[in-house]
């Protein structure tokens, strides 16, 4: 009876190790959980509660499989002959330990969803600090692939902009590698869950490093040639033990639009272990989940020439949009009074002043000229995508087809975890759109 506990129990340990390496548990020193709460005595004092009544919980079980303490002997028992008759009985006595078992797992088990539920509060990094250590994990030799591929996917895109997005692309590789090493630097000291089962042909004498799905990269970029340093192959690069984390999803390989792969079961149980950034993260819904990922990726950036914001990242659609409303969807009007004359950037007012109005523009400063020009445009006025070059009828419009182009090539960076992509999804939309917005346009 006592065999038919084991995946229970199994399951258990895993959802352990998982919150002890997520949050460095086992660990000692500056990336320990007792370094990370040495000023949250609250929190603190929770988790040591609930690990000592875990320990608890492993105490009993141990002694009821030993066989030095069966279930109930905690109360006081009677020494008549039915009671001893009863603890004689080997198959009474393996139900009952079976019993008194399974309810120790599932305390335990609630204890532990009790740990992955703190485990939010533990985890509460600042925003600003995303780049701050990954800086230090080189990712400088994707940004060629990148290029190509924005390259390869909007052959009309300014080569600029296609500059711009691949090494945002790269900056994103650089934060999920850093996270993926990290988690692994927490993780150190674990044992490994294949340690606890005996694999057949398995050669021990061998170090095996944990290593991701590989995916192919696409065709156009295998057969790319790619000259400079720094392009040697990942396997040169890797050291021995190190993980190679396998990015481009399968549904961008395979000709179709990148889609953000599916909510994993564990989200269904509570709190769990993000397999992209290696948080714990809580998200009840299917959009909540789409929210956490397009919230890693930060996939929009200002499209504009010579933007002041030229390398910022945006979490939300809302904040590029609203920073491209506000500095950059302008219209320039000729600050001399000629009539119906529109001027889509400052280099073409620059030219017009320079042709037409030669004297005038000599007596006021260029910053004056400048503002004197600007106007906001109207929400209704159309717009050209900067990318695919397709003409757009409004505000609304742009931001929403721009913004998908950019979630779709900031999601082609994903590493592959195995994931199914979300079928049900609508393509491309964000935190900003519903399902059934397209009637809206």
């Amino acid at each position: 009876m006592l065999d038919g506990l084991q995946p229970s129990v199994k399951n258990v340990l895993g959802r352990f190790r998982v919150w002890s390496s997520n949050l460095g548990a086992h660990r000692t020193g500056r990336s320990s959980l007792d370094y990370r709460l040495r000023d949250a005595s609250n929190i603190r004092a929770h988790v040591v509660k609930l690990l000592n009544d875990l320990l608890g919980c492993l105490q009993d079980a141990t002694s009821i499989v030993n066989g030095t303490v069966r279930p109930g002997d905690s109360v006081e028992h009677s020494d008549d002959s039915d009671s001893d008759s009863d603890s004689d009985d080997p198959e009474a006595q393996a139900s009952s330990d079976a019993t008194e078992l399974s309810q120790i797992i599932v305390e335990a088990s609630e204890i532990i969803n009790c740990l992955f539920r703190l485990s939010v509060s533990i985890h509460n990094p600042a925003p600003h600090d995303r780049f701050r250590r990954s800086a230090l994990t080189d990712t400088s030799h994707f940004e060629a692939f990148d290029t190509a591929h924005i390259r390869h996917k909007f052959p009309s895109a300014d080569e600029g902009i296609v500059k711009q997005l691949g090494k945002a692309n790269s900056f994103r590789r650089q934060f999920f590698r850093y996270r993926e090493e990290h988690h692994q630097k927490l993780a150190r000291g674990l044992p490994d869950e294949r340690e606890d089962t005996e694999q057949p042909g398995r050669d021990d004498t061998k170090t095996v490093g944990v290593t991701t799905v590989a995916s192919s990269l696409p065709q156009h970029l295998k057969t790319a040639n790619f000259d400079g340093p720094g392009l040697e192959s990942c396997d040169a690069r890797s050291e021995a033990g190190r993980t190679e984390t396998s990015f481009a999803p399968s549904s961008v390989l395979d000709g179709g639009r990148s889609r953000i792969p599916s909510m994993p079961e564990e989200a269904g149980r509570g709190p769990f272990e993000c397999p992209f950034c290696y948080r714990m993260v809580q998200v009840d819904t299917t959009q909540e989940w789409r929210k956490h990922v397009l919230g890693d990726l930060r996939p929009y950036i200002c499209l504009y020439p010579d933007c002041s914001a030229a390398g910022q990242d945006f979490q939300r659609r809302h904040q590029w949009i609203q920073h491209v409303r506000q500095a950059h969807w302008k219209i320039l009007v000729c600050p001399f009074g000629c009539e119906d004359l529109h001027l889509e950037n400052i280099s073409a007012l620059d030219a017009h002043i320079t042709t037409c109005h030669k004297d005038l523009g000599q007596t006021v400063s260029r910053e004056s000229l400048i503002q004197l020009a600007e106007q906001d445009r109207p929400l209704e006025a159309a717009k050209t995508c900067e990318l695919c070059n397709e003409e757009l009828d409004s505000f609304k419009s742009y931001s929403r087809h721009v913004g998908r182009h950019q979630e779709d090539l900031a999601l082609f960076v994903l590493p592959d975890r195995g994931l199914d992509a979300d079928t049900d999804q609508e393509e491309g939309f964000g935190e900003d759109e519903q399902p059934g917005d397209e009637a809206a346009d």
